[in-house]
């Protein structure tokens, strides 16, 4: 039996219960029993503490032990449903005898996940004061789950590193609201969408060793999330579609790699550092990074930047093709070259400046056009 669109991942059997490490091995629920019911020529029933209406569904196979009468595998012939602050399960007539259970436990079936199943992080991780105990099989790579979810009430880690990550899929897509440290790669299949909302959380991303597959939408709400550029056997090139980076106290940062030239990135506020090629730049508040004075030229590409506000520090050597500001400022940093080319570049407002911190080279195919009194552009004379 695979349980139906809702599976949990409660840490590993070595001790490290609230943690979920590369080795570890599938946990199975292990739920208290209130009690069995004989319905006599009808259905017979039996009832456990919580709401499980969506989690057993009709033909489940379920495991129960501990009890006088009733221990045994059995299928399921109904969903289950809640009432009472209890959970009604139901199988065939003549299966289970009348009994009240002070200890006895119902076991789900022992199965790693597989695809489209439902991954979920939450505060049920824990050893047996919390009711869980250790399944066997561990968890292959590259499967494509439906959805992966961290809870705020998961207070442990996903992977370790950079070389122990999660490497899968997720069609819908990742869910981050704990205050943890979690480490996922895309693998075999794509990773349709990354949300973090935790100001606490540290995510770190990437697409697993010797695969294409990518992050297609990464959502920052709140926390700190790293993309990680390719590293020997660990990760391999980035590829991201689209940042959207939203709190004031969210930060992204997308190493040097393969991302591909459509990135866009929409930064609301908080602070991104982008160290790959982009398509699209739009920058309503906060710190825009482009690039650190070491990363490999051949990586960088930059498209059009477009400001609405906050500040854009150009830092690698690089190209941008067109610069667009309403509100903000843009700064080219350090003693790499630069270069400008596109021919449509303007500015209604803010400030551009290429010369105060700016020591290498600059060379711009066309100056931006300025409208009205308040845009300002410094270029050093000697590089235009």
């Amino acid at each position: 039996m695979a349980l139906a669109m809702k599976k949990y991942w409660l840490g590993d059997d070595a001790g490290n219960e609230n943690n979920f490490n590369i080795a570890a091995n599938w946990q199975c629920q292990k739920i208290t029993i209130v009690g069995f019911a004989d319905g006599g020529g009808g259905v017979d029933t039996l009832t456990i503490s919580g709401d499980y209406t969506n989690h057993f569904k009709d033909t489940d196979g379920i495991t129960i032990e501990n009890t006088t009468s009733n221990d045994g595998d059995y299928t399921l012939t109904a969903d289950s449903t809640f009432a009472d602050s209890v959970t009604t399960i139901t199988v065939a007539t003549g299966e289970w005898t009348d009994e009240v259970v002070g200890n006895g436990v119902v076991y789900e079936d022992a199965e790693v996940p597989i695809a489209t199943d439902i991954i979920i992080f939450d505060g049920k991780a824990g050893d047996d004061t919390n009711n869980k105990y250790s399944c066997t099989g561990n968890l292959p790579d590259g499967v494509s789950f439906g959805a992966i979810y961290v809870q705020e009430t998961f207070d442990g880690n996903v992977g370790s590193s950079s070389t122990d990550m999660f490497d899968c899929g997720a069609t819908t897509g990742i869910y981050i609201r704990g205050p943890g440290t979690y480490y996922f790669a895309a693998d075999t299949v794509d990773i349709a969408q990354v949300i973090v909302d935790n100001t606490s959380a540290n995510v770190y991303l990437a697409t697993a060793y010797g695969k294409t597959n990518k992050i297609t939408q990464l959502i920052n709400v709140t926390g700190t999330v790293v993309i990680y550029a390719a590293a020997g056997t660990a990760t391999a090139n980035p590829v991201v579609d689209e940042i959207i980076n939203i709190g004031r106290s969210a930060s992204t940062t997308l190493y040097a790699g393969g991302t591909s030239a459509t990135l866009d990135i929409f930064q609301v506020d908080g602070s991104v550092l982008c160290d790959s090629k982009f398509a699209t730049w739009i920058v309503s508040n906060g710190l825009a990074s482009f690039g650190t004075p070491d990363v490999n030229i051949s990586y960088i590409v930059g498209g059009k930047v477009t400001m609405y506000g906050g500040q854009f520090e150009w830092v690698v050597a690089s190209t941008i093709t067109t610069i667009e500001i309403y509100v903000g400022d843009m700064h080219a940093v350090g003693d790499t070259d630069k270069i400008l080319t596109g021919t449509s570049s303007f500015m209604y407002g803010g400030m551009i400046d290429l010369q105060t911190r700016q020591y290498g080279k600059v060379t711009i195919g066309t100056q931006p056009t300025l409208h009205g009194n308040s845009a300002r552009f410094l270029m050093p004379s000697d590089d235009i």
